[in-house]
């Protein structure tokens, strides 16, 4: 904690009027009598009206020093003629642009606050070091890599070739895969410009980290083939689907139809018993919908497997609802009959 000291100087015994004194004498006299000392833990401020002087102490360790809010200005009264200045035991007093021993050191320079450098891969005394630490920061990204990244289920395979198969199309759905992929080789690369200095202990790290690697690209890569096979069978997978469904399907005896059907058709009435003819036309409804969120992606090929899956689908339908229409037909005339008699029975088991 910073003092304020201030230095009394003895009046001289001779009675000498101002008059007599030289000017000089006087004025040092004056300043004399308004020197200062003011002190902190790293510095002596010897101030005065006329000069201040910085005298470097000991450092010792202090608290974390805290900022003035408003460091009080040393002041003394021109109209006095007393050559001593009181001051509170209890109380702290600096000059401008002072602080007190509670405010906030010079901060110190850049180069000590600054991160050290690491050490170089190719110092000698500290290669190996650095090498570990380089193998380290490849793991440290292959596993938050790996980690962050949600495999898509699908991809979009239209530029694929019978000379570049499994390639892909370079457009947004594609392109969190294929930074991913390039993510790993830029490890891999990364890694392989790690001396290793001939260190069996660095050797081992190294290769183990590119094993590593290897099958997260591997893993990549068996995820790409396998959504290639979604993609190229797609319409087959639809088209297997339909055949399910087709061979699984019931042709009831009989359905319900809504009262009047001259009027209002082929309406199925929504009971238990037209329900399960009822789901499977549902069923083909829907494989039609999944055919269509097929893209094409104006291939040749694709286009005529879609053409033909679709076409199967809606001869599917076609028999359900030709089914669905002889039951119709049947209701609709015996709605129309009007009810036999007990003579009429008989002249028609006659006939």
């Amino acid at each position: 904690m910073s003092r304020l000291v201030t230095s009394r100087v003895p009046r001289s015994s001779a009675k000498t009027t101002r008059s007599q004194e030289p000017a000089v004498s006087q004025q040092e006299k004056r300043d004399n009598r308004r020197t200062t000392v003011c002190g902190d833990s790293d510095t002596i401020r010897l101030s005065s009206p006329t000069y201040m002087k910085i005298v470097p102490v000991k450092r010792r360790s202090l608290p974390t020093p805290k900022r003035s809010p408003s460091p009080a200005v040393s002041s003394s009264s021109s109209s006095s003629s007393s050559s001593d200045s009181s001051f509170s035991d209890s109380e702290s007093h600096t000059s401008s642009g002072q602080y007190t021993p509670d405010s906030s050191p010079e901060p110190e320079s850049k180069q000590q606050l600054g991160t050290p450098s690491p050490p170089s891969l190719f110092d000698e005394s500290t290669r190996v070091t650095a090498g570990s630490a380089a193998v380290d920061g490849i793991i440290y990204r292959l596993v938050n890599g790996v980690k962050e990244f949600k495999a898509p289920s699908e991809l979009d395979f239209s530029a694929t070739t019978k000379e570049q198969p499994l390639a892909l199309a370079d457009n947004e759905k594609n392109r969190p895969f294929i930074n991913q992929l390039c993510k790993l080789s830029g490890l891999r690369n990364d890694l392989a410009a790690i001396p290793t200095h001939g260190n069996k202990t660095l050797e081992d790290k190294s290769k183990n980290t590119a094993v590593a690697i290897d099958r997260a690209l591997e893993k990549m890569k068996g995820h790409q083939l396998k959504l290639y096979k979604q993609f190229t069978t797609e319409f087959d997978h639809v088209l297997s689907t339909l055949n399910e469904y087709v061979a699984s399907f019931e042709y009831p005896s009989e359905l319900y139809f809504v009262s009047d059907p001259e009027k209002y058709g082929m309406v199925l009435l929504n009971n238990d018993k037209n329900k399960p003819f009822i789901d499977q036309l549902r069923k083909l409804d829907a494989l039609r919908t999944w055919l269509a969120a097929i893209p094409t992606h104006d291939q040749p090929e694709r286009k005529a497997k879609c053409q033909a899956v679709g076409a199967a689908i809606d001869q599917a339908i076609k028999d359900m609802k030709k089914h669905q229409y002889k039951l119709w037909k049947n209701n609709s005339k015996a709605h129309r009959s009007p009810p036999m008699n007990s003579a009429s029975r008989k002249r028609t088991v006659r006939l």
